[in-house]
């Protein structure tokens, strides 16, 4: 005979490890990689985040960056006004190739502050901290692969 008590008790102690997944966030994680590297990225999506982008930030995580995407191809420029974080600067095409670099764009300390034109279209931009595109081999004509959870 089957102890109805003990199957009850066995079955609900089994689902125990299930339960608690069940209430575990799920983590979502945007990452832009190149060749067999990653980076983690914080989306800028709207006009108002395109704007402040990275500024006032004191740094910046050494795999970390910010995609900037936009809803039409064009050309970008951006500056470093604000922005305490020296940056390479990354314009991508529609098709995720890296069609313009600004290597090395250093903080702005006075104004005017310098502008960076992507010379070529671009529909994303990729901001990184200083000095990473050249560590990881990052040149024009590269694709990235962009692995995007939160959109």
């Amino acid at each position: 005979m089957f102890n109805v008590k003990r199957i009850v008790c066995f079955l609900a102690f089994l689902s125990i490890p299930a339960c608690s997944l069940i209430n575990k966030p799920i983590v979502h994680k945007n990452e832009v990689c190149f060749h067999d590297h990653c980076f983690e990225v914080e989306l800028a999506l709207t006009p108002q985040s395109h704007e402040r982008g990275l500024m006032f930030r004191e740094s910046l995580g050494s795999d970390q960056g910010m995609l900037f995407i936009f809803d039409s191809l064009k050309q970008r420029s951006f500056w470093m006004k604000n922005t305490k974080i020296p940056l390479d600067i990354l314009w991508l095409n529609e098709a995720y190739r890296v069609v313009g670099m600004a290597p090395q764009a250093p903080i702005c300390e006075h104004d005017p502050c310098p502008v960076y034109d992507s010379p070529n279209l671009s529909l994303y931009v990729l901001e990184i901290n200083a000095g990473f595109a050249q560590k990881w081999g990052i040149q024009i004509g590269d694709k990235a692969e962009f692995k995007l959870d939160s959109l």
